[in-house]
C-alpha cells in the first residue's frame, strides 16, 4: 500500500489524543485540508517550469478523493501545462505531434531560439510541426543556395542553378519553400478548372482556408525579419501548386 503523503495525515500522527477527537478532529481536519491543498499547488507551480512535468487541471477534479490515502500526489500530470510553454516560448505544436515529442520541443526551445530565421532551423520547425509525418523540404533563394532536407531529417546545403520567376536576381531578401509530397495538401484540379468561389476553400488546392493559413503559420514565425517575399511550393509527383506565405 502506497505511504500516505498528505500534511492532513501527518497532522493526525503528532497532535495530542484529545485533539483527535470529535469537534478538534473536525478543526483539525479542515486545516489539513487546506495544507494539503497548498503543497499540492505549490508542487504543481515547480513543475510548470517543466514542461511536461506539470498539471493546473487535476486538482479541482470532482471525482479526485482529497482524503483518499492512495493518490500520489505527484503522479498526477496530464500535461496541462504544455500550452502555457508553447505560448510563453513561441513553439507551435503540430495538429499530431505527440505530447512527449512536443515537451521535448519545448525543453530545447532556447537552443532553437538561438538559431532562428536561418534556414536549417526553419526546417527542423517544420518537420517537428508536421510530425509523425516526413516529407522531403528544401528552400531556395534567389542566389541559388538551397538547404535540402530528407524525410530522414538530415540537412545538406549545395548551390543549384535557380531562376525566379521574374527574372529578377536583384530582389535577393526572398526565399522559395518547397514541400514534396506532403499529406493532406491534395490539388485541386486544374487552374483552368471551374471552380467555386464561396466553397471555403483555396484556389488549386483541396484545403480549407484554415489549412492554408495553418501551413503559412510557422514558415512566417521562423523566418528571418529580412525577407520581404516567402513563395511555398508544393510538389506532387512532379506537379507543383504554389501559395505566398507573405
Amino acid at each position: 500500500m502506497a505511504a500516505d503523503k498528505r500534511l492532513s495525515a501527518a497532522l493526525t500522527q503528532i497532535v495530542p489524543g484529545w485533539l483527535k477527537r470529535t469537534r478538534a478532529y473536525r478543526l483539525l481536519a479542515a486545516i489539513g485540508v487546506v495544507l494539503d491543498l497548498l503543497l499540492y499547488r505549490l508542487v504543481e507551480g515547480a513543475k510548470l517550469r517543466f514542461p511536461g512535468s506539470g498539471d493546473v487541471a487535476a486538482w479541482d477534479d470532482p471525482a479526485l478523493q482529497w482524503d483518499d490515502p492512495t493518490v500520489q500526489w505527484d503522479a498526477i500530470s496530464e500535461r496541462g501545462d504544455l500550452p502555457y510553454h508553447s505560448r510563453d516560448r513561441r513553439i507551435r505544436r503540430g495538429r499530431d505531434e505527440p505530447t512527449e515529442v512536443f515537451a521535448e520541443r519545448l525543453r530545447d526551445w532556447w537552443g532553437d531560439h538561438k538559431q532562428r530565421a536561418n534556414a536549417p532551423a526553419l526546417l527542423r520547425q517544420v518537420r517537428a510541426y508536421y510530425y509523425p509525418q516526413t516529407f522531403e523540404m528544401q528552400i531556395v533563394s534567389p542566389n541559388g543556395v538551397r538547404y535540402r532536407m530528407a524525410t530522414s531529417g538530415v540537412i545538406t546545403r549545395d548551390i543549384v542553378s535557380f531562376l525566379p520567376g521574374d527574372g529578377r536576381f536583384d530582389r535577393w531578401a526572398r526565399i522559395w519553400l518547397y514541400y514534396y509530397n506532403p499529406v493532406g495538401f491534395d490539388f485541386d484540379g486544374n487552374w483552368e478548372d471551374l471552380g467555386t468561389w464561396d466553397d471555403g476553400g483555396f484556389w488549386d488546392f483541396a484545403m480549407t482556408l484554415e489549412d492554408i493559413d495553418r501551413a503559412k503559420t510557422v514558415p512566417r514565425e521562423w523566418l528571418a525579419g529580412h525577407i520581404g517575399e516567402a513563395t511555398l511550393v508544393i510538389s506532387h509527383s512532379g506537379i507543383s501548386r504554389e501559395m505566398s506565405i507573405f
